[in-house]
């Protein structure tokens, strides 16, 4: 039996799939997340031929179209009551270059990236870029810190987007978008409902349950001990101060140059410090893009796809090398750790694929001497990665090449041997052939 993505027999109708879906992925049977998956279904055999390598993936149940939620804000200020609701506010970069940065870069292989959660069905991806923004911070910190609550590994923290769904208004909209710039402004404009960052423990992820509680503008109180309160940045004055009401204060560091274009190099700078970048992308909802990404293996680079359009998506950038000889950017998204690379993509650096390159901001994390060069530390890691394969090109081996090459080599020489048998075969049924005809001949004489 030809068999489609390991598990589920490429003729079978999208119900028997369905089934498979949930057996292979351990979940139950929904009625609606079935009619979810079989629209789906039907659209993965429409990508087949533009996206061999496309899969069915564990989001499959899931409406594509609600796994973006980043809303554009204007970069201008527009009237002199005009907040950080409104606009982009932020501080200049505050660290002097480096003078030399490592060839690659990947903050997973370092301890410093959480595993991938997953947004469900919700346009919240902004809250899980927060989120993951904050806990790198965390964990940048984590020898510094004095909260015991916090004093964890890439392993145990588990930051709450669910508090921060809840308790972020203005800009923000719960499930139908917002932004991680305001949102952390945010935080520092009402300190009164964002004295602290909260646990999962406390605040589990349940989108529909506190959605009701979001629309009458009612938050969460925090549950931990206000000993354990921590806000993991920094702040700095806001260059566009001008117009602006609110504090002149702000954890967002802007990594672009006038032109709004995202300097790579200056991110580079501070993946290599060991600092996460926020970013964004754009998924074309009028294309098989949203397909085309539900559907990624992890195993290929993301090229092809020119800037069409203004970010809609929220990620986070941890790493930038080579994977498979091409320079890319290793990308953290919130549609679950079974999804891409172990949640993770790998996108082509440098062309501002998907637009990637048009939306960069960081934070300092609260204890970080901004004296500090290179990142040389590593602490402990979730992820099972290996360079050369599952992870970023072996830059001493070139194992992707080996591979490559090995696997080129192969070909030429089963190639060769399948040859050979058919030329003997040949020469063997024509030897045969003749000396029939020699028989026949022989006989009529």
């Amino acid at each position: 039996m030809l068999i489609l993505l390991g598990f589920i027999p490429k003729s079978l109708n999208c119900l028997e799939a369905y089934k498979q879906f949930n057996k292979h992925y351990n979940k139950l049977f929904d009625k609606q997340k079935q009619d979810i998956f079989c629209e789906n279904y039907l659209g993965f055999q429409s990508i087949r031929s533009e996206c061999p390598r496309c899969i069915i993936t564990d989001i499959y149940d899931l409406d594509f179209n609600t796994l973006r939620g980043l809303t554009p804000l204007q970069y201008e200020v527009q009237s002199k009551t005009t907040t950080c609701q409104q606009t982009y506010c932020y501080a200049p970069d505050p660290l002097p270059r480096l003078s030399e940065i490592p060839k690659s870069i990947d903050l997973r292989e370092l301890g410093l990236v959480t595993l991938s959660k997953n947004q469900l069905q919700c346009g919240s991806c902004w809250a899980f870029g927060t989120i993951a923004l904050l806990e790198n911070a965390v964990l940048r910190d984590q020898k510094k810190i004095n909260q015991q609550e916090f004093k964890k590994n890439a392993g145990t923290l588990d930051l709450s987007e669910q508090f921060t769904l809840s308790n972020t208004f203005g800009f923000s909209n719960y499930c139908e978008g917002g932004d991680t710039v305001t949102a952390l402004n945010y935080q520092v404009d009402n300190k009164n409902i964002w004295p602290t960052i909260e646990t999962t423990q406390n605040f589990p992820y349940d989108q529909v349950k506190y959605k009701e509680k979001h629309s009458k503008n009612e938050s969460f109180d925090p549950k931990l001990e206000k000993s354990q309160y921590l806000l993991p940045y920094k702040l700095y004055q806001r260059t566009n101060m001008q117009n602006l009401v609110g504090t002149p204060q702000t954890p967002v560091i802007n990594l672009m140059n006038v032109n709004q274009e995202v300097e790579i190099e200056k991110v580079q700078m501070y993946l290599a410090r060991g600092i996460a970048v926020i970013g964004s992308i754009f998924i074309d909802p009028k294309s098989k893009m949203s397909q085309i990404l539900a559907s990624y293996t992890g195993k290929y680079v993301i090229q092809g796809y020119s800037c069409n359009g203004t970010g809609n998506h929220q990620i986070l950038i941890v790493g930038y090398g080579k994977f498979k000889g091409v320079d890319v950017w290793i990308v953290k998204n919130s549609w679950g750790a079974q999804w891409g690379n172990q949640g993770h993509m790998y996108i082509e650096r440098g062309n501002n694929q998907l637009c990637i390159e048009k939306y960069a901001y960081a934070i300092i994390p609260k204890y970080y001497d901004e004296n500090e060069g290179v990142f040389t530390s590593s602490y402990m890691t979730p992820y099972t990665l290996k360079r050369g394969s599952s992870g970023l090109d072996d830059e001493n081996q070139k194992s992707w090449q080996y591979y490559a090459q090995a696997g080129t080599i192969s070909i030429l020489v089963i190639g060769s041997i399948i040859g050979i048998i058919v030329s003997i075969i040949i020469i063997k049924q024509k030897m045969k052939a003749r000396k029939s005809l020699y028989s026949v001949q022989q006989f009529i004489n």
